[in-house]
């Protein structure tokens, strides 16, 4: 699924690409646990009680995510 279809309801922002790269982004999986990312997965960051997923974005980048 394309990300824009995935994003068309919610407000987010865009860092390191233009609004048209989005069209090419290609999501095959949505996670909330880097772990769990493969190639071309959109991670989702979730601040938890004891742990904050903005710690882990790296680990999602280099596992294959697309987008975060």
């Amino acid at each position: 699924m394309q990300i824009l279809s995935l994003l068309k309801d919610f407000e987010y922002k865009i860092h390191n690409r233009r609004e048209q790269d989005l069209e090419n982004i290609n999501i095959t999986t949505v996670c909330i646990d880097s772990r769990d990312i493969v190639k071309d997965s959109l991670f989702i960051c979730i601040k938890g009680l004891t742990v904050d997923g903005h710690n882990y974005i790296q680990d999602a980048i280099s596992s294959g995510a697309a987008a975060v």
